[in-house]
């Protein structure tokens, strides 16, 4: 009997400008994590969030789940923004074809 696939911890990095936080540990919070958690950026010139998504790994070095790059123009326009955020699931973001249908979509507020 083949034993199941380990569930993934998924964390979440987010990088705006030079600032950068880290979410929880979603414990196997699996492809789709709930974090709720609220992190404040000093926004003055930067247009674009980077969101990387990893699975904690307590043996091994972290794996990378994917990454997204999320624009700050409707969000600095409107006060607010929520957006759908894709990314190909155990590829770069340089390699991601958006037609492979490995995307995981997340929604996120901003």
């Amino acid at each position: 009997m083949v034993p199941p696939p380990p569930r993934q911890d998924p964390y979440a990095i987010i990088r705006v400008g030079g600032q950068e936080y880290r979410t929880r540990t979603a414990v196997d919070g699996g492809k789709n994590p709930v974090w709720n958690e609220t992190f404040n950026f000093n926004c003055i010139n930067e247009n674009t969030a980077e969101v990387v998504i990893l699975d904690e790994d307590l043996a091994s070095r972290d794996d990378t789940i994917g990454t997204a790059i999320v624009s700050l123009a409707r969000a600095r326009e409107h006060g607010t923004d929520r957006q759908q955020v894709c990314w190909c699931v155990g590829v770069t973001r340089s390699a991601c074809c958006h037609r492979c249908g490995e995307h995981v979509r997340n929604m996120l507020s901003l």
